[in-house]
């Protein structure tokens, strides 16, 4: 979670990290834990940093299905962002061949939506 990190010398432990977030919500989602709004964060971050669309769009699924069961607008502000910084990733990638150009704290900034993840 620090500047630069899709360009830090170790994918592959990313990676290792990024597949436990998600195999870990997962676990939890399937045990219809929804009230377990911590992996809100994780997930987000796991979407963020990860090469892998698959594990991108499993991460985007998952908020979904917390989204589906919670209340107010923390969730739904947090799936919008990721799917802003897809898509910014994805014009990174085309452009400059990598994606490590799209910073999400910039992007919450910009987007002037607040990302409180506070008693969910």
């Amino acid at each position: 979670m620090f500047p630069g990190q899709l360009s830090d010398q170790q994918p592959d432990y990313l990676e290792v990290c990024i597949s436990e977030i998600i195999e870990a919500a997962h676990m939890i989602l399937s045990q219809e834990r929804f009230d377990m709004g911590f992996i809100l964060f994780p997930l987000f971050m796991a979407g963020f940093a990860t090469d892998d669309d698959n594990k991108k769009q499993l991460a985007l699924g998952m908020i979904r299905s917390i989204e589906q069961h919670c209340f107010g607008p923390t969730t739904e502000i947090c799936r919008r962002l990721l799917e802003t910084i897809y898509q910014k990733q994805r014009a990174a990638i085309m452009e400059a061949g990598d994606a490590s150009s799209v910073d999400w704290v910039e992007e919450i900034e910009m987007s002037g939506q607040g990302l409180v993840l506070y008693g969910l």
